[in-house]
C-alpha cells in the first residue's frame, strides 16, 4: 500500500511540472532506460518501462526516431495498442517524446518515438518532415463511437479527401476563457484524451494520449490525426473501459467525457497541438423520422469542419436510416431539409427517395455529402450552417418508379417546324410496361444537321448535361449558387430535350453568341475571358408522373431544311 501511495505521490509531483526540461535526443545512448505513462483503465496514466536501442537522425530533415523497447506486465498483455499515440516518454526526469510508431506483426515491442522538440514545432507550424523508418506505421488512435453500426464510417472518416486550397486557413478559432481552474490544466501528460467529431444520439470520437502541456498548450498524438494543418475540433478528457489485446491490432476501448476543455488549432507533421484557451463550434443537426403511427428524433452535435461536416452528416443520416427503415425497404422516403447559417442565410427543400433506383434511401448519405460540400467547397462563398434540421417522412404506401427501357421516334428526319413524336416504354416496378408517348415541336429556325434528343428524367438529363458542358453550367457567382440549392427537386418530371450545341463566349457569368473574336478580349473579366465555348441551345417538352422517374435515353435525329420550289416560268 506504501509502494502504490509512494507512486501515485511520484507519478503526481511529475504532473504538477508543467515547465518540464527537453532532453537532446543526440545525446540518447543504447541501453538508456525510461518509461512512457499511459491510461490503461479509469483515469489515471501507468508506467509502462522502456529501454533505448538507437537514434536514427534524419541531418536533411534535422529530424529523427528514437527506437525503443517496451516491457512490463501491462504492454505485454496488450501489446502497442491504438489510443497510445501520444504516451509521452521519460528518461532521468526528462521529457524525450511520445510513442508514435509500431511495426505491424512485429515479435519484439517495438515503438518509435517522435521527439518532443518535432511535436512543438507544429506551434509555429513550421514543423520538420517527419523522418519514418521503413515499415514503420503511426500507432493508430483509438475510436469511441456509438449509434452507428456501418463498419466503414472510420474508413470513411480516416479517408476524406484533403480540402481544397482556397480552404484553407478558413477555420473558426475562438478564444474563450480558459478551461484551467486556479492555475490547473484540464490535463496532464499521459492522460487519455479525445477529439470529438459527433457528440448526442451519435458520438464518434477519436481518442488518443496527452504528451506535453505548457500553459494554454497542449500537444498530442505524436502524430498528424489527418496532416490538416489549421483545424478547430473540440478537445475533452477521455476515460478508458480497458486495453482490448489481439494477435492483429490492440486498441484502447474507451469514452469521451461531456465536458469540452478546449480546441485543436493544428493537425500538424509531428503532433496536433490545441489551446484551452479555444472554443471549437458545433452544428446542431436534428434529424426527425416520422411514419403512419410514429414519431423519432435524434440530436446530435457535429463538428463544425470544412473537412469532416460533409462525411458527418452522411453517415449520421445514414445510421438513422438504417436503424429506423433497415436495409430493405419498401416504402417512399420523403425528405425534407432546413438549413440556417451564420449570414442568416436559410435555405429549405424537399426530395422523394425509392427503393432499388438512384434515389435509394441509402443514396441520401452521397447526395448529402455533396450538398454540404457545395456550400463551402467552392470559391464564392463559404456557407456555414449554424442549424440544420431534416424530416424523414416514411409514407404509408409501397414505393413506385418508373425506369426508362426504351424511346424511339417514327422518322430518321423531320423539317423543322414539325412535331417528333416520341414513344416511350417505362418500366414500373413489380409491374407490367407502361407505353406512353410525349411531342416534341422543333422550332421553324432550326439549321439543317444532326441533333441530340435526350429522353429522361429531369434531374437525370441536367446531370448529364452539367458533364457534357461544364463550362455553362459551372457556378459562378453567389446568386447562383444560392439559386441551385433553393432549386425544386420534382422526380416525377420525365423530359424530353433536343440539344443544339452552339458556339458562344464565356462573359462573367453569362454567355453570348456571335461575339467576333477580335473583340472577345474586351470583355475580359475576374470570371471569364470571352473565350470561345461550346454552349447548348435546349429546346424540351415535359410530362408529369404520378411516381419517380429514373433512367434516361438518347436518339439521334436529323433536321433537314427543304429545298426551295423553283420557279418554272
Amino acid at each position: 500500500m506504501k509502494k502504490l501511495l509512494l507512486l501515485v505521490l511520484f507519478v503526481n509531483t511529475i504532473y504538477a511540472q508543467e515547465k518540464i526540461e527537453f532532453f537532446d535526443p543526440y545525446k540518447l545512448k543504447k541501453g538508456m532506460k525510461g518509461y512512457a505513462l499511459t491510461v490503461m483503465q479509469g483515469l489515471e496514466p501507468e508506467k509502462m518501462e522502456l529501454e533505448v536501442i538507437a537514434f536514427m537522425p534524419n541531418k536533411l530533415t534535422k529530424s529523427g526516431m528514437i527506437l525503443v523497447k517496451l516491457s512490463g506486465e501491462n504492454v505485454e498483455r496488450s501489446r502497442v495498442a491504438a489510443g497510445m499515440s501520444g504516451s509521452p516518454v521519460y528518461i532521468d526526469g526528462k521529457l524525450v517524446g511520445a510513442l508514435a510508431y509500431t511495426w505491424a506483426n512485429a515479435i519484439e515491442l517495438l515503438a518509435g518515438i517522435v521527439p518532443i522538440q518535432d511535436m512543438i514545432s507544429d506551434k509555429t507550424r513550421s514543423g520538420n518532415t517527419v523522418y519514418v523508418p521503413q515499415n514503420a506505421t503511426s500507432i493508430q488512435t483509438a475510436w469511441f463511437m456509438n449509434g452507428m453500426e456501418e463498419s466503414d464510417i472510420l474508413q470513411k472518416i480516416q479517408n476524406v479527401p484533403d480540402t481544397k486550397t482556397y480552404e484553407r486557413g478558413l477555420e473558426e478559432f475562438i478564444t474563450v476563457p480558459s478551461s484551467r481552474s486556479n492555475g490547473v490544466a484540464p490535463l496532464k501528460a499521459g492522460d487519455a484524451v479525445a477529439i470529438k467529431l459527433m457528440e448526442g444520439d451519435i458520438n464518434l470520437a477519436s481518442i488518443g494520449t496527452v504528451t506535453y502541456v505548457d500553459g494554454e498548450d497542449f500537444y498530442i498524438y505524436g502524430h498528424p490525426m489527418d496532416s490538416e494543418g489549421p483545424i478547430s475540433l473540440p478537445v475533452a478528457r477521455a476515460e478508458i473501459y480497458d486495453v482490448m489485446s489481439s494477435s492483429r491490432l490492440s486498441f484502447k476501448l474507451g469514452t469521451a467525457l461531456p465536458e469540452t476543455i478546449g480546441s485543436t488549432m493544428f493537425d500538424g507533421l509531428s503532433s496536433v497541438y490545441g489551446r484551452f484557451d479555444k472554443k471549437a463550434s458545433m452544428i446542431p443537426v436534428t434529424i426527425n423520422v416520422r411514419g403512419k403511427e410514429y414519431s423519432n428524433s435524434y440530436n446530435i452535435n457535429m463538428a463544425r469542419s470544412r473537412k469532416y461536416l460533409p462525411t458527418l452528416i452522411s453517415e449520421g443520416m445514414g445510421a438513422v436510416l438504417e436503424r429506423e427503415l433497415g436495409k430493405n425497404i419498401e416504402k417512399q422516403v420523403q425528405l425534407s431539409w432546413n438549413l440556417e447559417f451564420t449570414n442568416n442565410q436559410v435555405i429549405s427543400n424537399s426530395s422523394t427517395w425509392v427503393r432499388h433506383t438512384t434515389y435509394a434511401p441509402m443514396s441520401i448519405k452521397k447526395y448529402w455529402e455533396n450538398y454540404i460540400s457545395i456550400l463551402w467547397s467552392n470559391s464564392l462563398v463559404h456557407l456555414v450552417p449554424s442549424k440544420i434540421e431534416f424530416t424523414i417522412d416514411v409514407k404509408d404506401e409501397y414505393y413506385e418508379y418508373y425506369a426508362v427501357s426504351g424511346a424511339k421516334v417514327a422518322k430518321t428526319a423531320y423539317f423543322p417546324g414539325e412535331n417528333i413524336d416520341i414513344n416511350l416504354i417505362l418500366q414500373q416496378y413489380l409491374a407490367d410496361d407502361i407505353y406512353t408517348n410525349m411531342t416534341l415541336t422543333l422550332p421553324k429556325n432550326l439549321t439543317e444537321g444532326a441533333y441530340t434528343l435526350l429522353i429522361g428524367s429531369s434531374i437525370t438529363l441536367e446531370s448529364e448535361l452539367a458533364t457534357l458542358f461544364p463550362d455553362k453550367y459551372a457556378i459562378r457567382t453567389v446568386k447562383q449558387l444560392l439559386k441551385e440549392l433553393k432549386k425544386p427537386i420534382d422526380n416525377n418530371v420525365l423530359q424530353a430535350v433536343l440539344v443544339d450545341v452552339r458556339e458562344g463566349s464565356l462573359i462573367g457569368a453569362g454567355f453570348f453568341e456571335h461575339i467576333p473574336v477580335a473583340r472577345q478580349s474586351l470583355f475580359e473579366s475576374k470570371t471569364g475571358t470571352g473565350e470561345s465555348i461550346l454552349v447548348p441551345k435546349l429546346y424540351q417538352s415535359e410530362l408529369t408522373l404520378d411516381a419517380p422517374v429514373i433512367g434516361s435515353k438518347f436518339i439521334f435525329v436529323n433536321v433537314v431544311v427543304p429545298e426551295p420550289l423553283k420557279n418554272t416560268n
